[in-house]
Order: structure tokens, then sequence, then C-alpha cells
């Protein structure tokens, strides 16, 4: 994601709690990027907290959100309490919300519900999602765009 926004974009504010993406997009002379603070992750090289008062300031237009777990039923799910509460944060102070998710993401739940489905606008994913969890997906309403 960060790669497409560099490609993409000449100017933007990007909130991250992703050191890696900050480290992408240091070289982008128009760009803001806003780290979130917290505690280091250092499987995931993130930053988390239950509780930042950072994000709770911020209005987002786009939330770009990944997940570990994307269930028709379930919802949005993630690993790390940390990262889901982050997710979370996000989720509530953002316009709109899409979720970028390999298909090997769908029809698994992860231990931390991050939120229902239906709190999400759009799903992107790649073509090895079944045809059976694309319909199913597609059918309660929600927008799935899979790429090739």
């Amino acid at each position: 994601m960060a790669l497409a926004l560099k490609e993409h974009f000449q100017k933007l504010t990007v909130i991250t709690n992703s050191i890696q993406n900050a480290l992408l997009l240091a070289d982008c002379p128009g760009f803001t990027i806003i780290l979130t603070g917290g505690v280091f992750n250092k499987e995931e090289f993130t930053l988390t907290d239950d509780s930042t008062p950072l994000l709770d300031r911020l209005h987002v237009d786009i939330f770009f959100m990944s997940a570990t777990g994307v269930d028709p039923v379930i919802g949005c799910t993630d690993q790390g309490l940390g990262e889901a509460r982050f997710q979370q944060q996000m989720l509530q102070n953002a316009s709109r919300t899409i979720v970028l998710a390999d298909s090997s993401k769908f029809g698994h739940a992860s231990l931390v519900k991050i939120c229902p489905i239906g709190e999400v606008n759009l799903i992107i994913t790649d073509s090895g999602v079944p045809e059976d969890m694309i319909h199913t997906f597609r059918e309660s309403g929600n927008q799935l765009v899979v790429t090739a």
C-alpha cells in the first residue's frame, strides 16, 4: 500500500502505526507522516497501545485496514489486542474504510474482533478467493474488488 501511495500521490498526509511504511514514505517531500506512538511490536514493526490519545483528535478520509481474518459472519479480526485497538480507533475516525486482505485471510477468524463486515465500505483482495466466498460477500451487500 505504501508503495502505491508513493507512486500515485505528490502530496498526502499518512497516519500509520507501521514503522516500515513510515520509512518507505520518508523520502517523499510532499508527504506528511504521522506515527501514532505506542509500544513497539518487534514482530510486525508497528506501534500499538490500548490508549492512543492522538487518534482521538484526528479525522481520516480513508482508512486502509489490514486484517488477519475476514469472515462474512464474524467480521474482520486480528491477532493482537493492541493492533486491533488501533484499527478500531482509526475505523471510528474515518469517513471510509477499505480492507486490504489477500485471499488466504477469507473465511478465517483470528483471536480479536476488529469490526463487523457491515462497517467496512470496500474490501480489496486477490483472485485466490473461492467463488462461493465472493458470492457470499456480494450477496450480503458488501463491495468486494478482486484484482488479478
